[in-house]
């Protein structure tokens, strides 16, 4: 039986089990052990800003989080508006391999970004600036 990528866990698709976290582990070693678990597809943006934060799953979760950003560039989860794209462009060296244009993706998606949004964070707008500014 064939199974849709988005049906399938991290732990599934990676055929690596990891098991329970020691006791006395913390919330964040907790938390990305139960999504590791939990079905792709139903990762919601707080399990993917979680889990790309933390450099998990990326070639399986960047591909879902560009689609995410691309309808909502500012899609966040339990922070701020933006986080998401702040996981994702803090990840970019350890993800822009397994992307066709990764830089032209974000590139697109910064752009798409409605400037009378003020709540962008400053500190996030610096960490995009590489992606705002247009290609020489």
């Amino acid at each position: 039986m064939t199974h849709e990528v988005n049906d399938l866990s991290l732990e599934e698709l990676e055929g690596d089990r990891w098991g329970e976290p020691p006791p006395g582990s913390t919330f964040l070693i907790t938390r990305v052990t139960q999504l590791r678990r939990v079905p792709v597809g139903s990762l919601d943006t707080e399990g993917l800003r979680i889990m790309i934060g933390q450099g998990v799953g990326l070639p399986v979760l960047i591909p879902r989080a560009l689609a995410v950003l691309r309808r909502d560039p500012l899609a966040h989860g339990d922070f701020y508006p933006g986080d998401l794209l702040a996981a994702v462009v803090r990840k970019y060296d350890d993800w822009k391999s397994t992307v066709d244009d990764p830089e032209g993706e974000l590139r697109r998606i910064v752009h798409a970004i409605d400037g009378e949004d003020a709540d962008v964070m400053p500190d996030l707008l610096a960490e995009l600036a590489p992606f705002i500014a247009d290609p020489d």
